[in-house]
C-alpha cells in the first residue's frame, strides 16, 4: 500500500492525526433555566451540542448546517423527547431541571470519552514524529491498528445512542 511504500509523506499523516484531534471538543455545560419550543440563545446550542454528541441527528440547520443554530424547533423537540425517554426521564420535550441533570450527567461522560480518545490519537501523534526512532512505518500501522481497536469503545457508546433513539440497529457494519 502506499503508506508502507514510503510514498505517503509524514507530514500529512501528521497534519492529518491534528484534525482528529481538534474534532474532540469539550462539551460546557452551563444550562440554566428551562427550554422549550421556541427558546433561543446559547443554552439552546448548548443542548444541541450535547443532543448532538449523544446521538440525536438534528438535521442540517445552523450557519454549519450540522443542526446546531440555538434554536429550539421541532427538530430539537424530538431530539429531546428521544433522549428523555432513553433516560427513564417524563417524555414532554422540555428541557428542565431534570433533563439539564441527565444532559450534564451524559456531557461529563463524552468529556471524559473525548479526552481518553483525544489521548489515544495524542499518541499516534507522537509515533508519527518518531517514527523513524520508533522501528519504521511498520510499528505506525501496527499504532494505527491498537488505536482503531481503542475506538471500538467509542463505537459501542455510538451504537448505544443510535439504538436509543432509533431501537435496535446495527450501524457498526456502516461506519
Amino acid at each position: 500500500n502506499v503508506f508502507e511504500s514510503g510514498f505517503f509523506p509524514s507530514d500529512l499523516l501528521e497534519d492529518a492525526v491534528d484534525s482528529v484531534i481538534g474534532k474532540f471538543e469539550k462539551l460546557e455545560v452551563t444550562i440554566d433555566g428551562i427550554f422549550k419550543r421556541g427558546s433561543i440563545g446559547d443554552d439552546v446550542t448548548q443542548i444541541q451540542k450535547i443532543l448532538k454528541a449523544w446521538g440525536a441527528d438534528l438535521g442540517e440547520f445552523g450557519k454549519n448546517l450540522d443542526g446546531l443554530d440555538g434554536k429550539f424547533g421541532p427538530v430539537t423537540q424530538a431530539a429531546v423527547k428521544a433522549f428523555q425517554e432513553a433516560h427513564g426521564l417524563k417524555v414532554d420535550g422540555i428541557v428542565g431541571p431534570d433533563t439539564i441533570a441527565a444532559l450534564e450527567k451524559v456531557a461529563e461522560e463524552l468529556n471524559v470519552a473525548n479526552e481518553e480518545s483525544k489521548g489515544l490519537v495524542g499518541n499516534v501523534k507522537d509515533l508519527v514524529k518518531n517514527i523513524d526512532n520508533l522501528g519504521g512505518r511498520q510499528k505506525l500501522i501496527k499504532a494505527f491498528s491498537t488505536l482503531w481497536e481503542k475506538f471500538g469503545k467509542v463505537i459501542d457508546a455510538v451504537q448505544e445512542g443510535w439504538n436509543n433513539i432509533f431501537g435496535d440497529v446495527d450501524i457498526a457494519g456502516h461506519i
